[in-house]
């Protein structure tokens, strides 16, 4: 890595590409560059061609039905999808109730917030500080009148992994579908569609695995479940005719090329981040002893997360001084609505203490050089910080 830019840190945002996903992807801006549509010559065939080859690797990659498979533009439009495109079929069923937790990410959130406007009843059932499902709260609540359950399978911020096997077992045995945001945790952890512990509905992201921007994917436990959804975006018959637009070709190939990959060298590239994060993580507790404080669940998070708050500091002075490492202190979805963590809020702190906290994720391409080198820059800032609180204090400018 160049010595001008900064340590890249925040694959939680974006992770960046594989190499091997950017080949496959690059004969179909130029040579292949056909609509799918177009079914009358040989461009749209092979365009056509392309999409479905990337629709049976990526149902392949989570032994899920190519037939299950629903491409997007965006996890966030995956994610109102079927949030609002299930309401029909709730309302049918006067099974109205959707259950989710308040930490879900913003595109979960917001599409709640229209489904209530539209006639649901959304239902938040509480986390425990670490950002765990109640699974007793959940119990009580399920009966008759809910509909479906969505609770991402990893937080976007604390990387925290949900009890997934345990909520849809509760969830099935009392006929109420779910559906979860598995953006973070696809090619991180095992993510599968053929166990009885399987959620009906998951959201997925390609720039999330090692893939473009611009390709989401909703991806059902089979046909007659994607069945279930009515389009959000009209006046085309793609994507089974539950999603118009003019699919974009090399994103949806770079999508399943990535998730290939990612499924491919999970075992090693999971070991291989969660030590890195471990020495980073150790480095901070005995550099900074008891100015820093871990957040989410340290049993059961994603491998590559470390959420950190460093206690007594400003945040903003805390990110001023670490421009060497790209990080984050929030989703980037939250970007220019506020400067603080709602999920680390959520889960106990204060707006202070979550503006003094990072958001570090690492990558399969992240060095052990570049982790003991984020580990001096973060000890640096916080011990001049901490140095320059005591001392306002010493002088009385602190009450």
């Amino acid at each position: 890595m160049s010595s001008t830019r900064a340590i890249y840190l925040d694959s939680h945002a974006t992770t960046p590409l594989d190499p091997r996903v950017f080949e496959e992807m690059k004969p179909w801006f130029v040579e292949r560059f056909g609509n799918p549509s177009s079914k009358l010559h040989p461009y749209g065939w092979e365009a056509l061609s392309g999409v479905e080859l990337a629709r049976r690797k990526l149902g392949a990659s989570l032994f899920a039905p190519a037939d299950g498979v629903l491409f997007t533009a965006s996890a966030t439009e995956a994610n109102h999808l079927v949030l609002l495109g299930l309401l029909p079929e709730l309302k049918r069923r006067n099974r109205t109730k959707i259950i989710s937790i308040a930490i879900e990410h913003a595109s979960v959130l917001g599409a709640l917030d229209e489904a209530k406007a539209q006639g649901a009843e959304v239902i938040l059932v509480p986390v425990d500080s670490a950002g765990r499902v109640n699974l007793n709260a959940l119990g009580q609540i399920l009966d008759s009148t809910v509909g479906l359950v969505s609770i991402a399978w990893a937080n976007h911020e604390v990387g925290t992994l949900q009890p997934m096997r345990e909520i849809v077992e509760l969830s099935r045995a009392r006929g109420v579908l779910v559906h979860s945001d598995a953006v973070q945790a696809f090619g991180k952890v095992p993510v599968e569609m053929n166990l009885p512990g399987s959620p009906d509905f998951l959201t997925l992201s390609a720039h999330k695995v090692y893939g473009p921007k611009g390709a989401g994917s909703v991806v059902a436990r089979d046909a007659a479940t994607l069945k279930l959804l009515t389009p959000q975006v009209r006046g085309g018959s793609q994507e089974f005719g539950l999603r118009a637009g003019t699919h974009n070709v090399p994103a949806i190939v770079g999508f399943a090329a990535a998730a290939e990959f990612a499924l491919q060298d999970l075992s090693r590239h999971s070991a291989q981040m969660s030590s890195l994060r471990d020495q980073l993580w150790n480095d901070l507790q005995q550099n900074l002893q008891g100015a820093v404080r871990r957040n989410g669940c340290v049993e059961c998070s994603l491998p590559h997360s470390l959420n950190v708050s460093f206690l007594g500091i400003d945040g903003a002075a805390l990110f001023s001084r670490t421009r060497g490492i790209a990080v984050s202190n929030a989703s980037a979805c939250l970007n220019g609505k506020q400067d603080y963590s709602q999920v680390l809020v959520e889960l106990g702190a204060t707006e202070a203490a979550s503006r003094a906290s990072m958001r570090i994720a690492l990558s399969p391409w992240t060095t052990p050089e570049e982790i003991t080198q984020a580990g001096k820059i973060i000890v640096q800032a916080v011990k001049e910080l901490l140095h320059f609180e005591m001392s306002l204090n010493t002088q009385g400018v602190r009450p």
